[in-house]
């Protein structure tokens, strides 16, 4: 299957998710061979996804792939002028500095996501980590949790069950 260019003159295909989804890079025209991030679908139809115009990490060098998941969820290595090496993922809604999950602590300590090299299914992301006083990097994990829902709306949700069957009781009690 030829899954063609956005434009350009170059594309790339990096990975492929179990639900047949491709993600690589294509330039966008053929003066202007700056790749951009997209997602091949199965129907034919493509989802650029463009790195370059995300304000939050403005001013990038460049952005390697390194994972893909089933929801859509891309993380990536980049380099930025301003920055340095940083992970981050793009989620649909634009490109995030990994280096936003990390603690308070961790932060002030000085700690920094460098590199992104993965991410599954339950949205673990495999990541590498520097320390300030410690020689080399070291593998480190970054959870992307759900928000939890508020219990009272559980709370909610369960009266409203509640008193759906009381009604119907009381429906069958007067047949």
């Amino acid at each position: 299957m030829d899954l063609g260019t956005l434009g350009g003159a170059n594309s790339a295909a990096n990975f492929i998710n179990n639900v047949g989804q491709v993600v690589g890079t294509s330039s966008l025209s053929p003066d202007d061979d700056t790749p951009h991030l997209v997602i091949w679908n199965l129907d034919g139809t493509t989802a650029p996804l463009d790195l370059g115009a995300m304000p939050l990490l403005g001013g990038q060098n460049f952005t390697t792939l390194t994972g893909f998941n089933d929801d859509g969820t891309v993380v990536a290595s980049a380099v930025d002028g301003t920055l340095g090496n940083y992970a981050a993922l793009w989620d649909g809604n634009g490109l995030i500095n990994l280096n936003t999950f990390l603690s308070p602590e961790q932060s002030a300590a000085g700690w920094s996501l460098f590199s992104a090299n993965g991410i599954n299914n339950n949205g673990v992301i495999l990541a590498s980590v520097m320390i300030p006083g410690v020689t080399g990097s070291a593998p480190w994990t970054v959870q992307l949790t759900p928000v939890p829902v508020p219990a009272a709306v559980w709370l909610f949700g369960s009266g409203l069950a509640g008193l759906a069957g009381l009604a119907r009781r009381r429906m069958k009690a007067t047949d």
